[in-house]
């Protein structure tokens, strides 16, 4: 991959020569600053994907706390969905920053194809998830496949992404959001994965409340 080094983002940014020998590492603050950058096609992609997250975490604490009120009683697990759906979107906001502008030009086009295929991946198996709660039986291969393929993509996205980081294209903040995106999306799944395969305790008396 050629980096054009000398473009105009690079020149007018502050570089920091950090203990790891990374010199592109600009702090959250810095982040809020570079969505000036945003074009309108950037604004539309991070709205979109971020209000995606907030909007599966109000459907999923809708839920839950609906339940709740009723006397539903769910597996205590089943509140690190939540949580980690949390974490996840706090994880990409800051992400996606830094793939739209920071570190854009030093991206390659292999690692923006293995975001597709993650992405798809898990936005697949999320909705399988959801999904199965309705077809439980046909759904089961396809929740079990998606998620296996939205892990290991994950995987080597992260392989790429060490790469570039080694390289000095990434700082501690991009990291750090991978590491919790990693995490977040981890427990998210296998959390709800164990929710689904225990016959979704709660949710019936919770959709009842909605008619379903």
């Amino acid at each position: 991959m050629n980096i054009n080094r000398e473009a105009p983002f690079f020149t007018d940014n502050k570089e920091r020569q950090s203990t790891q020998g990374q010199k592109l590492d600009p702090s959250l603050l810095d982040y809020i600053r570079y969505t000036s950058k945003f074009t309108r096609v950037d604004w539309i992609k991070y709205v979109t994907w971020v209000g995606m997250m907030i909007g599966l975490n109000v459907f999923v604490s809708t839920i839950l706390f609906t339940g709740l009120g009723t006397g539903t009683s769910f597996p205590v697990y089943v509140w690190l969905i939540p949580i980690s759906i949390l974490g996840f979107t706090i994880s990409i906001a800051f992400d996606n920053i830094a793939h739209s502008v920071i570190y854009k030009e030093w991206i390659s086009l292999s690692e923006f194809t293995i975001h597709k295929f993650t992405t798809t991946a898990g936005i697949g198996s999320t909705v399988a998830l959801i999904l199965g709660y309705f077809y439980p039986q046909f759904f089961f291969i396809p929740i079990l496949v998606l998620i296996g393929l939205s892990m290991v993509y994950s995987l080597i996205d992260e392989g790429i992404h060490w790469v570039r980081y080694s390289q000095g294209g990434s700082g501690l903040v991009e990291v750090s959001c991978h590491f919790g995106i990693l995490l977040s999306h981890s427990i998210m799944m296998f959390t709800w994965l164990m929710w689904y395969l225990e016959g979704y305790q709660g949710v019936a008396q919770a959709l009842s409340v909605f008619g379903l």
